[in-house]
């Protein structure tokens, strides 16, 4: 193959992402990111919500940081996934690792673009030089909740934010 002659030329070519460290979303959460009857009228104001109910030394960032980052995220594109999910997110310099919260709405959080409102959003924040990382993140968090409506139920359901931990 054109690979064999590549190899013979140059040596052991390499996939760029067989390296990768496993990322896992537990690593990124703890029970203080997961936060219950975030009720808001928008996903920014959910954000804002939740951030307020963080201690400020729980957080990677400050607060109006983070809230300035998701909100010019919001502006260019929503972040609604349907199905009552939706996934605010940003890529923010000085941030040293992944940064997830849980946020659950029993009223629902409208959507710029949907009628429907997301009952279940995970904030997902990641350091700006790592897209792969956020990337990585995002397929793991939207694929946990559109193989199994187990998951999703049970997440919806849990009481406590170790039963929300022990889902994911």
């Amino acid at each position: 193959t054109f690979e064999d002659v590549l190899e013979e030329m140059v040596g052991t070519i390499r996939d760029e992402f067989e390296d990768e460290e496993p990322i896992r979303l537990s690593d990124a959460l703890s029970p203080e990111r997961v936060q219950f009857d975030v009720e808001a009228d928008s996903p920014v104001a959910a954000v804002r919500v939740a951030l307020k109910r963080v201690p400020a030394a729980v957080l990677p960032l400050p607060a109006a940081q983070i809230l300035q980052a998701v909100s010019e995220r919001e502006r260019l594109v929503g972040t609604y996934l349907g199905h009552g999910i939706g996934m605010p997110h940003a890529r923010l310099a000085g941030l040293s690792k992944p940064f997830v919260m849980v946020l659950r709405s029993s009223s629902g959080v409208p959507f710029e673009g949907t009628t429907e409102k997301g009952h279940l959003l995970f904030l997902l924040l990641t350091p700006a030089g790592q897209p792969r990382v956020h990337q990585r993140l995002q397929g793991i968090i939207a694929t946990l909740l559109h193989e199994s409506e187990v998951v999703k139920e049970r997440l919806l359901t849990a009481t406590s934010a170790e039963e929300v931990l022990e889902v994911v």
